[in-house]
């Protein structure tokens, strides 16, 4: 009899324990489903985002396509007008406003043209800028000893943009001033832009003659205050030597997008 009871009790245990795992086996199952289905939920969600990623930036591209087509078109009918301009000093000031426009499409262009459109690519675009204004200043390359030492940083629209216009009014001033200066050494252009302590400095530094920073016609040409606003904007410092040439440094207490 105590076997027969041990045989049924060893039997209930068996049971319960295949109930157990049963059980178990079903939880599993439906964990596993479960599981399965939140995967092809978030594969799904994934295909969605990267489907919607890529319209965006198909837009985007287009966007800036558009605007720098826009821009280029504002610029030929600046140049149109000054050609037919009889005061030198108005078509002077015209394409001055010409090349400001230039420098604001190349932006657009550089980002058009990468897989990045949402930050502009430094490096190529102040070798894009330099090289323009040389050539919209009538300056042979064999000419010019050139030094372009920018990193390879990635700025933001809202950020590369007044910069641009920084970069393009300081180099218009050494093509325009500087370079040319008669019975000079042999012209010579630095352009750098690097990280610094807490952000990026620009420096754009000739060799020419230099000029006195107290005389009471600086800081009142329309280029000067726009440096001047523009530097404010960025929250940036701009220093000036004017021994052995003219030197511009500007700090920025920007970072740097990435390389």
């Amino acid at each position: 009899q105590h076997l027969l009871w041990g045989l049924e009790l060893g039997a209930a245990l068996l049971l319960a324990l295949l109930a157990l795992v049963g059980w178990q086996y079903r939880l599993i199952r439906r964990t596993v489903a479960r599981l399965h289905a939140t995967n092809l939920t978030v594969r799904d969600n994934n295909q969605r985002i990267a489907e919607q990623s890529k319209r965006l930036t198909t837009l985007l591209r287009e966007v800036h396509h558009r605007v720098k087509n826009n821009l280029a078109i504002v610029a030929s009918l600046l140049r149109l007008q000054a050609n037919r301009l009889p005061d030198p000093e108005v078509a002077r000031a015209v394409r001055e406003s010409q090349q400001r426009i230039e420098a604001m499409s190349l932006l657009h262009q550089g980002l058009y043209q990468t897989d990045d459109v949402t930050a502009v690519d430094m490096h190529n675009y102040t070798t894009d800028l330099v090289q323009s204004l040389r050539v919209a200043y009538n300056y042979p390359a064999t000419d010019l000893d050139l030094t372009l030492d920018v990193a390879a940083v990635r700025l933001e629209l809202d950020v590369a943009v007044p910069l641009g216009l920084v970069l393009n009014e300081l180099l218009t001033n050494a093509f325009k001033y500087a370079i040319r200066a008669p019975g000079g050494a042999r012209p010579a252009l630095r352009v750098a832009l690097q990280p610094a302590p807490g952000g990026l400095r620009l420096e754009v530094q000739d060799n020419g003659p230099g000029f006195d920073p107290t005389a009471a016609d600086y800081g009142g040409t329309f280029g000067q205050q726009l440096v001047k606003v523009l530097t404010g904007q960025l929250g940036g410092r701009m220093t000036l030597r004017t021994t052995h040439g003219t030197h511009y440094q500007l700090e920025l207490p920007l970072p740097a997008c990435g390389a």
